[in-house]
């Protein structure tokens, strides 16, 4: 269950990355329906594949919300393990339902970057913490032993700051060229605006 974890909350982002590179992320009109008066993508004449890859994405956050409510179960019953090992399976349930009304804010503010950043970044995070509670499952709760010498370790440390620096600016940066692309095709007049 652990692993079925780490691969889904690695498939929201896959996911997540298909809306955003297909320009689906208001396939759906609203939240938490995908238009009003209805729950699911509908195949009609006027129907782009926009909606499908919107409300794809949003079946997968149901689906891991159940893997996410799954692992919770499994980690937290096992009372043979420490609190902070179980109290790192509420992490993914809590993630899920803190991305899912992240994502309708994101609809309701018709893809705010800044939001839209906040929620990749979670998810990011949801990713990091399965991966440290899959480790933590099969290393046990006895005292840690060093494997790699103080040098490594600290070079591991740095590695991962830095590349947490790096993905938020990243993260950032994308959203700042996508404010300012809005901004300048709103200002554009008419005759220079491109279809």
């Amino acid at each position: 269950m652990l692993v079925a974890n780490l691969v889904a909350q690695i498939g929201i982002i896959v996911t997540g990355g298909a809306v955003r590179l297909t320009g689906s992320g208001l396939g759906c009109s609203t939240w938490p329906q995908c238009h009003p008066g209805q729950f699911t993508a509908e195949f009609h004449p006027a129907t782009t594949y926009h909606e499908f890859v919107e409300f794809g994405n949003r079946t997968l956050t149901g689906i891991l919300g159940v893997v996410a409510l799954l692992t919770l179960v499994l980690v937290w019953t096992d009372r043979s393990r420490v609190l902070s090992y179980r109290l790192l399976g509420v992490v993914p349930l809590l993630g899920v339902a803190a991305q899912a009304v992240i994502g309708g804010v994101i609809v309701l503010l018709h893809l705010h970057p800044g939001w839209v950043s906040l929620h990749f970044l979670v998810s990011a995070s949801l990713v990091a913490v399965s991966l440290l509670l899959l480790h933590r499952a099969g290393e046990g709760d006895g005292a840690p032993v060093p494997t790699v010498d103080g040098s490594t370790r600290a070079t591991a440390w740095v590695l991962a700051a830095l590349t947490a620096v790096v993905v938020t600016l990243g993260v950032v940066t994308t959203g700042a060229a996508r404010t300012a692309a809005t901004t300048r095709s709103a200002t554009a007049s008419p005759s220079t605006r491109r279809s």
